[in-house]
């Protein structure tokens, strides 16, 4: 079955996020970069881009859940707000 890119992005943390999230909602999923990020730590012009590539069946339902997973933000943001919040 063919995948479709469902999600880009700068940043390994944020790609395996998305990915254990949509791995944990049933959805199987392939994340990619054409160059290792050991090697080249930044992005230029789409060089060392993070791609999240699903089932082409999964599309809808993978973009849904990345929209929300980011409109609520990042876990490890919530939890440094949560942190810095006086007592």
């Amino acid at each position: 079955m063919r995948t479709v890119v469902v999600h880009r992005c700068h940043d390994d943390i944020e790609a395996a996020q998305i990915g254990d999230m949509l791995t944990q909602e049933g959805i199987p999923c392939q994340v990619a970069s054409s160059v290792p990020h050991t090697v080249l730590p930044l992005t230029t012009d789409g060089l060392g881009e993070v791609r999240i590539s699903v089932r082409e069946d999964h599309t809808m339902r993978a973009r849904e859940l990345i929209e929300l997973f980011l409109a609520e933000g990042m876990p490890m943001e919530d939890e440094q707000a949560h942190d810095h919040q006086p007592s």
